[in-house]
């Protein structure tokens, strides 16, 4: 059973997932995005499998002023962790970052005693707009060979897909100094003292 969702006229973009034909609908755990300012919840929707494996995809979008050239892989790893928290896993066992077709995937797996998970993020920007669009699924099975990594394979994020936005100048020059903290301490100096300067020349001076 193919799952096919548009994720609303502003992202100009749809996921799809591959369910097993016995999925039941379930009440989705509560996402709390207070961490991601700006980020809006795009879709949230939970199955229940055969043999008491469970599966949630979550979809959230946010405007390209809130991105920079280089997150991708710190916005995936911060996806992880909300995703381990959620399923209640101590341990994150991250796959490797691809890109294809505009569209940036990781697959991860979560595990604890007696129960893993596994699940898979989309990063993809939506054209003509560039909103930043992140999809994550994770599904929770017992023991391996369930419906989890077939689950999981299937996410894709597809439409009007384009490449990542420059975003604003104050998010590109937060992480440049977050990269580069001598060189931006350097330069905050030098613009003090520019501002200091520019005070003291405007400032009115004694008439002899």
């Amino acid at each position: 059973m193919k799952l096919e969702v548009a994720l609303g006229a502003e992202t100009e973009v749809a996921v799809s997932l591959s369910l097993p034909a016995d999925a039941r609908a379930a009440e989705p755990t509560p996402v709390d995005l207070s961490v991601a300012p700006g980020a809006e919840l795009g879709l949230a929707r939970a199955w229940q499998l055969a043999g008491g494996a469970r599966a949630e995809l979550v979809c959230v979008h946010a405007p390209p002023t809130r991105w920079a050239p280089g997150l991708e892989r710190a916005v995936l790893d911060g996806a992880t962790a909300v995703a381990r928290r959620l399923a209640g896993f101590a341990t994150t066992v991250p796959g490797p970052v691809s890109e294809a077709d505009a569209v940036v995937t990781q697959p991860f797996e979560l595990a604890a005693p007696g129960r893993h998970a596994l699940g898979r993020h989309a990063l993809g920007f939506a054209a003509p707009h560039r909103t930043v669009v992140l999809c994550t699924v994770a599904c929770t099975e017992r023991d391996g060979g369930g419906p989890c990594a077939p689950l999981a394979e299937s996410l894709v994020l597809s439409g009007s897909l384009g490449p990542p936005p420059e975003g604003s100048l104050v998010t590109r020059a937060l992480l440049w100094s977050a990269t580069h903290p001598w060189p931006a301490l350097g330069g905050l100096g030098l613009l003090t003292l520019l501002l200091a300067g520019l005070v003291l020349w405007r400032r009115p001076r004694p008439r002899p």
